[in-house]
């Protein structure tokens, strides 16, 4: 049976992690505002040049799917800094949500340890 002392100090431990966590995410996405504004702008530069180049041409706009990889392609051989920056900033984010959701299935994992102790406690007392 486990010890409600050593639960409650797993929680404490864990609530310590997951501030750290929410503080680096929100660090992160303070940090990737910029970089996500510089690379919408220059997605929406490329997909509008793209639509003008169709139009003059007469020819019909590709499907959503195909014209998303052909601005991606452009970004990627004619911006590859603000690709790679936006690229690995996101990815970054990903991996500390992941984290931080991780963390609050353990809390919740030890608060319904907690619980099942207290009602034993309780049973137990009667």
């Amino acid at each position: 049976m486990a010890d409600p002392i050593a639960v409650l100090g797993t929680l404490n431990d864990l609530a310590s992690r997951l501030d750290e966590a929410s503080r680096e995410l929100f660090r992160l996405h303070e940090q990737h505002e910029q970089t996500a504004a510089n690379y919408d702008d220059t997605t929406n530069d490329v997909l509008c040049g793209l639509v003008d180049e169709y139009e003059q041409s007469e020819k019909r706009l590709p499907g959503e799917d195909v014209r998303n990889a052909i601005v991606t392609k452009h970004l990627r051989e004619q911006e590859p800094i603000l690709f790679g920056n936006y690229r690995r900033e996101r990815a970054k984010i990903d991996r500390y949500e992941r984290r931080a959701k991780r963390i609050e299935r353990e809390i919740d994992a030890q608060r319904s340890i907690l619980s099942f102790l207290k009602t034993e406690a309780e049973a137990g007392a009667a």
